[in-house]
């Protein structure tokens, strides 16, 4: 009985590595099942999967086309696309814990209406590599004190909705790039960012400060308010001041006025008269 169940959720997984890699247990038979698997391997002949699958925190490999529209992949470890091969996801979720690889671009992961959840569940040490370059619909990463470690030079687009909460991302080794595309939505609360530039796409968290001090996060939080001009103190001087300097030029002005007369009313030197 036994066997004649792993046989017939093995069809389910087209293209799936060997029977002798994957543990299955099978939670209910009907017509929406539970898999758990020890490993999700697709090979180069490519798969297809529409369930829900519990991967039990190892690892998805995607070494063929896997088509996975509608699928539910939770407990996942780390997500592998290897150059040259894809996932085509559309309305599929994806939960995982411990990494994101992308060796084939933004070609190798597609699907409208998709979410790549970064949860609590299987991450090392609280923490997820993201590497390569990929276009995300929805991505959301809320475990607190979860931090996300993209490789330097790479970019993650979002084009639907972006949600963070309570976690830290941070550039591994350079300058990292999360770009929220023209009409996507962000979900942002308290988040720390090292070395991560939103520039390239909307600013993100525009009304909220950065939660790692210091940190170099171009295109995030609030602007900078700009400096206020600097105001030069002028020397004042007192009443009594003021009333002997008034003095001072009176006196001036009396004295030049005085001189002025006297030089009026002398007569005229008479050179003959002498």
């Amino acid at each position: 009985m036994a066997s004649r169940r792993s046989r017939s959720i093995a069809a389910l997984l087209q293209g799936i590595a060997p029977a002798w890699h994957i543990a299955w247990a099978v939670l209910g038979v009907a017509a929406s099942p539970l898999v758990q698997a020890a490993a999700f391997t697709v090979g180069a002949g490519g798969a297809a999967y529409h369930g829900t699958i519990d991967l039990a925190c190892d690892d998805l490999e995607v070494n063929g086309p896997l088509d996975a529209s509608g699928a539910l992949f939770t407990g996942v470890g780390r997500v592998r696309i290897s150059a040259a091969d894809s996932i085509a996801a559309a309305g599929a979720r994806i939960e995982l814990g411990a990494g994101w690889h992308n060796a084939a671009g933004p070609a190798g992961f597609s699907g409208s209406g998709s979410t790549v959840a970064v949860v609590g569940r299987c991450s090392t040490g609280s923490t997820a590599d993201i590497t390569g370059n990929t276009t995300f619909v929805h991505l959301s990463a809320v475990q607190a004190g979860q931090t996300l470690r993209f490789a330097a030079g790479s970019e993650q687009q979002v084009a639907g909705t972006l949600t963070l909460n309570d976690v830290t991302l941070q550039g591994q080794g350079g300058i990292a790039f999360v770009t929220l595309l023209p009409g996507g939505v962000q979900q942002i609360g308290t988040v720390g960012v090292a070395d991560v530039d939103a520039s390239r796409g909307q600013r993100l968290a525009a009304t909220g400060q950065n939660g790692l001090v210091g940190g170099n996060a171009p295109g995030w939080f609030a602007l900078a308010a700009p400096a206020a001009p600097s105001v030069v103190a002028v020397p004042t001087l007192s009443q009594w001041c003021l009333l002997l300097l008034l003095s001072a030029m009176a006196g001036l002005l009396g004295g030049r006025r005085l001189r002025a007369q006297r030089t009026t009313a002398m007569p005229p030197f008479d050179r003959q008269a002498h």
